[in-house]
């Protein structure tokens, strides 16, 4: 009998039919029984439905089909201009509009090639509200990374005419991510209104570095890293391509991307040298250069003094309370959290840890009594991702907090001086709105809204009666106050945006292209806000009435956000350890002049004519993808065996990420075997369902071959999925059958004997899989290179009914726990595991649970198995070190542990405890690639008799070995140097 098969995916074309049909009733049954993990979060979902322009494919759910209609609208001139610009015309883009996300963002995959763009506007300037259609730019930026990984020119598009059109995307493999974001970022900016490169919040970040002489290297700029600033990669990248633009004419983008795709696996540096004729650090230093030249006026500023405490880290502008300063901040070495703050001695006490929705989602009560927060929920529905923006009422004595809406998408909530009354914004498809929130039920009230216009950064006045909010409309931005007297009007989330309190909102800065962002009342007469009217960001006053504007504070790199504190000036600022709170003795300038540019006047929708849409329904069917030669011998029946083999692959996806299919085929000459992987999944519902195909050839022993068959089918129904605050929780039932053909021998033999062959063991095995997932993980700072607290539990059983199974009636059971907690040391962790399984069949078997370095398999005689470990694991350090391409090594850390096992039966009385004991030590790297990271570790074994009855001997009792995680007792496992194999279950 060979060994249990994972619980998914799972089945058998040969399974009995009353049992197939009780596994697809119990799929069915149990898929409408758990409820949606979404829940509230994922109202009205009624399925996809798909839009076509000469270009374009857009999937989209119906209640965003006024988005795409704007998206329609313009799409074929943005593709004109984008593909004109790259020097290529894919025939076809698929677009995935996501309207569940309660972000401004989108990516391009080459997994199927696609967009997903996300329709939510900006919260708040700092991410960038400076388009006129923030919506093209979105496009503009996303097709510009499409129409590169669809390149028809080069070496990969030559091999995709035979492997398939996703080898294309393999361009960007070999791509710095400075130059794959850095020309994105061009063209949104060359081909909107907007754009970062016009944004002075982007420009700030890049001044704080030139004018420290702290600028990250280009190389460092080739992949993201926790050190500030985030966005380096696009910031590093646009300063480039502009820099390349101004001085080698508009086409230099063409011709050395045309050069880089000839042959790609250098990397862009031949081509950036042959297209220009100097290397691109020269280029690089030179632009810098430039900068440093171009901003030495601005040294002559003097710059306010720091309130915030030194070191790498992001401190918020705080809300000021009768009981002190209230704040969120973000730094490498603590967790995102809301603090309360004493500036004179720079102290804080932690009140609740969470990542907020946005920099400002913070609000509090003037005595200090009372905070509410904005921020995300995470999970998955029937339409895939959710992220949902919510509010929060947090006791800062306590720190505990309570939910205030749910699925309400609000976020940048403000209490107003007494407490009674709560604001924010809430977002609807590309627009947003202000609202009233009742706190106790959470219910709605709308108080302004404009149709295709954004609300952002609203602030009470001091006695509560009127709020000023930021107001964006087709890239103009204004500044209006609104009596909170007026009307309102109860609403639901889903009520679409149209004109209301329009002419009751009265005009502080009218409509204009001059940027106006971040108001709070300085007193009962006058408005602070920031603006890059004078082209940098400053400190502005002006009175109630429009009139008496005034300049309060400069600062070298931009005060990009301020209050008056008193006699003086608090503002928010950037430096090249991050965001920083700043202070300055207040000076007005008298005799400023009035905002520039002209004013719109009377607010009105003025939405632009969008086109009929003529929608069909959408299928998400896989697109296959491409396929490849391997080179191994790819079989999960011999996972443990890394060989050389001739070997195909190859796959399709669909768009929306619910079907795939694999398919994979290779063949070991040693033994004349081939091996078989074929695989198709796809969703029901949030459950997954899969059908999977293994055949295969493996050396157990010198004397064992085995030769195994097995179809799986089943699901994976999820019962919880959510990261809320600084918590992530997950639990998921996997149900399914196995069914397994397997033969042994003594000696090798091949394929071509079949199975049932003269002199071969032929056993037959029919089991019906259940299992259980959990898992709860906290996180921690960006240092916190292992999880603070985790939780993890799983167990399996495969039951293997009469009649079905050569082996007759049985059960194999296997389960994992871990929990991992502080140390009194800061930063590390202590866990506790523990491993079992047990086995109702006769033995001898082979160990099913064994210690990590994958040591000789151990034949075992009692049915129950138990293996206990306790690990230290540490980080050592966060770094910022290039390795080549995209990677860099973004920190390093270590652990050792010590496990014990023993075999034990039906009894106490039985446990027999393994003569030796195992230890090991670790080291993680962790390694940054593009826009992302993930670990890999590096781990040595040894077992060894603490009695030392046994001499050791490092051919068998010291083992190497790798994991792709943090977590080697419970991540994925790879024994190096081993000559046996992965244990399966002896037929007995």
């Amino acid at each position: 009998m060979s060994e249990p098969q994972e619980p998914f995916p799972l089945g058998s074309s040969r399974l009995p039919r009353a049992s197939l049909a009780a596994l697809v009733l119990f799929v069915s049954t149990a898929s409408a029984v758990a409820a949606n993990p979404a829940g509230p979060l994922e109202p009205g979902f009624v399925g996809w439905k798909q839009v076509q322009t000469k270009h374009f494919v857009f999937v989209y759910e119906p209640r965003d089909q006024a988005t795409v209609s704007e998206f329609v609208s313009f799409a074929e001139e943005v593709y004109d201009e984008v593909t004109a610009f790259v020097g290529a015309r894919p025939p076809k883009v698929w677009v995935v509009v996501a309207g569940r996300i309660d972000t401004a963002n989108g990516f391009t995959t080459p997994i199927p090639p696609h967009l997903v763009l996300y329709i939510s506007p900006p919260s708040e300037p700092l991410i960038g509200l400076d388009a006129s259609s923030y919506l093209r730019l979105l496009l503009a930026h996303e097709l510009t990374h499409y129409v590169n990984f669809e390149y028809d020119k080069g070496l990969f598009a030559d091999l995709s005419k035979v492997f398939g059109s996703a080898v294309k995307g393999a361009n960007m493999t070999f791509l710095p991510v400075w130059f794959i974001e850095g020309i994105a970022t061009f063209t949104e900016t060359l081909f909107t209104d907007g754009g970062r490169g016009r944004n002075p919040f982007f420009e700030m970040e890049y001044r704080a570095l030139v004018l420290e002489h702290k600028f990250f290297t280009l190389r460092q700029a080739a992949y993201s890293s926790s050190f500030p600033p985030l966005d380096r990669d696009w910031l590093g990248g646009y300063l480039v391509f502009h820099y390349l633009t101004e001085r080698y004419g508009p086409d230099i983008y063409r011709r050395i991307h045309d050069e880089y795709v000839r042959f790609p696996l250098l990397g862009p540096a031949q081509a950036i040298e042959r297209a220009t004729g100097r290397g691109e650090l020269a280029l690089y230093r030179d632009m810098l250069g430039e900068l440093d030249t171009e901003l030495a006026g601005e040294r002559l500023v003097p710059p306010g003094r720091r309130v915030s405490p030194p070191g790498v880290g992001d401190y918020y502008l705080p809300v000021i309370t009768e009981r002190g300063w209230y704040l969120y901040r973000d730094t490498l070495y603590r967790e995102p959290a809301i603090v309360a703050y004493d500036p004179r001695t720079t102290r804080e006490r932690v009140i609740f840890r969470t990542p907020l929705s946005d920099s400002v989602s913070l609000t509090a009560s003037r005595d200090g009594s009372k905070l509410v927060f904005a921020a995300y929920e995470t999970t998955e529905g029937r339409s895939g991702e959710i992220l949902a923006s919510d509010l929060y009422a947090l006791d800062p004595a306590s720190g505990r907090e309570r939910r205030i809406t749910l699925g309400a998408h609000v976020w940048q909530p403000r209490l107003s001086p007494d407490g009674a009354r709560l604001v924010a914004v809430e977002g609807v498809g590309d627009s947003s709105r202000l609202v009233e929130v009742d706190e106790r039920t959470g219910a709605l009230k709308l108080l302004f809204s404009l149709g295709g216009a954004t609300v952002s950064t609203p602030a009470f006045s001091p006695d509560g009666r009127e709020v000023v909010f930021e107001l964006e409309k087709r890239g103009e931005k204004g500044l209006y106050v609104l009596p909170l007297a007026g009307a309102s009007r109860a609403l639901s989330p889903d009520d679409p945006i149209s004109a209301f309190n329009v002419q009751a909102a009265r005009p502080l800065v009218p409509l204009s292209e001059t940027g106006v962002y971040y108001p709070y009342f300085a007193g009962a007469r006058r408005v602070v806000f920031s603006s890059d009217r004078d082209g940098s960001l400053a400190l502005y006053t002006i009175g109630l009435d429009g009139a008496d504007l005034k300049l309060v504070c400069r600062d070298p790199v931009g005060a990009w956000e301020g209050e008056i504190v008193g006699d003086r000036v608090l503002y928010a600022s950037f430096r090249s350890e991050g965001y920083v709170l700043m202070e300055k003795k207040l000076q007005l300038e008298a005799g400023t002049a009035e905002m520039a540019g002209a004013p719109s006047g009377t607010l009105r929708e003025g939405a632009a004519p969008t086109p009929p849409l003529q929608p069909g329904p959408y299928v998400d069917l896989p697109r296959f993808l491409a396929w490849a030669p391997l080179p191994i011998y790819y079989s999960s029946i011999a996972s443990e065996e890394l060989l050389l083999a001739p070997g195909a692959i190859l796959g399709g996806l669909s768009n929306l990420g619910t079907t795939s299919y694999l398919a994979a085929l290779s063949f070991r000459t040693d033994a004349d075997q081939p091996a078989l992987e074929t695989s198709v999944q796809t969703e029901l519902g949030t459950s997954e369902v899969g059908y999977a195909l293994s055949e295969g050839y493996t050396i157990l022993s010198p004397t064992d071959y085995l030769e195994e068959l097995v179809q799986q089918a089943g699901a994976s129904i999820p019962i919880v999925s959510s990261s809320l605050f600084d918590a992530s929780t997950s639990l998921s039932l996997l149900a399914g059958v196995t069914d397994s053909l397997s033969q042994t021998g003594s000696a090798p033999f091949s394929f071509s004997e079949g199975f049932g062959a003269p002199g071969l063991a032929f056993e037959h095995d029919f089991s019906v899989d259940t299992g259980l997932s959990f898992e709860r993980t906290t996180q921690g700072s960006s240092f916190d290179l292992f999880a603070p607290w985790e939780v993890l539990a799983s167990a399996a059983v495969s039951v293997y009914p009469p009649g079905l199974s050569e082996s007759g009636l049985g059960a194999v059971a296997s389960g994992l726990a871990s929990l991992a907690f502080p140390s009194p040391i800061p930063h590390e962790v202590v866990k506790l595991g523990v491993k079992a399984s047990y086995v109702t069949f006769p033995g001898p078997f082979y160990e099913l649970t064994t210690p990590r370095g994958a040591f000789n398999p151990v034949l075992q005689d009692l049915p129950g198995r138990a293996l206990v470990a306790l690990d230290y694991e540490f980080p050592i350090a966060l770094l910022d070190s290039p390795i080549a391409y995209s990677v860099g090594l973004a920190g390093i850390g270590a652990g050792v542990h010590l496990e014990a096992a023993g075999d034990w039966g039906g009894s106490p009385d039985s446990f027999v405890p393994d003569q030796d004991l195992y230890a090991g030590a670790e080291v993680v790297l962790n390694l940054a690639t593009g826009e992302t990271s993930f670990p890999i570790g590096l781990g040595l074994s040894v077992q060894f008799d603490p009695r030392f009855a046994t001499p050791f001997d490092p051919a068998t009792d010291l083992r190497p070995y790798i994991f792709l995680s943090t977590d080697s007792f419970s991540g994925t496992l790879y024994g190096l140097l081993s000559p046996d194999k992965a244990p399966v279950l002896m037929r007995p």
